[in-house]
């Protein structure tokens, strides 16, 4: 099966995540990053930085088959991620190998579930979510679109 080649918006400790849970999971071979911080031409984890997040519709034509919007800012990545459809992106689901979703549960387009985290049964993840390391979406449950799920954290530590 060939892999996908997959474009990451934003390229922050959260799109590094996200590429490296894509690459994982055999599916995708991230081909470049879009990020307004860092220098286009520079690499991220061996990737090349291709530019800034307002050159995104230039790599439609033939950098990348989907993209990802890797941002954990909801605001952010919702309005990111409409630019992506605007320019007719295909969104990637990024699931790392070491998350266990059901497969009864429904995932939106452009959502990610990182390691550790649990999508039960029938759970329903809306576009553009993000289920955290350790986070767990039980039976039945919802995350809207581009919501956020973080792990509970021990000892009152916060993230």
């Amino acid at each position: 099966m060939a892999k996908s080649r997959l474009l990451v918006v934003g390229a922050g400790g959260h799109g590094r995540s996200v590429a490296e849970a894509a690459e994982l999971s055999g599916y995708f071979e991230v081909v470049g990053f879009l990020d307004d911080s860092v220098p286009a031409g520079e690499t991220v984890m061996d990737v090349p930085l291709l530019g800034p997040v307002a050159s995104l519709a230039l790599h439609r034509a033939g950098a990348a088959d989907q993209a990802i919007v890797a941002i954990g800012n909801n605001s952010v990545r919702e309005k990111l991620m409409m630019q992506l459809v605007a320019v007719d992106f295909d969104l990637a689901t990024v699931l790392h190998p070491q998350a266990i979703v059901s497969p009864s549960a429904v995932l939106g387009a452009g959502s990610v579930v990182m390691a550790g985290a649990i999508v039960g049964t029938e759970a329903r993840l809306g576009v553009g979510s993000i289920v955290n390391c350790g986070a767990v979406v039980d039976h039945h449950a919802t995350v809207e679109d581009f919501g956020h799920l973080l792990s509970s954290t021990p000892n009152g530590v916060k993230h």
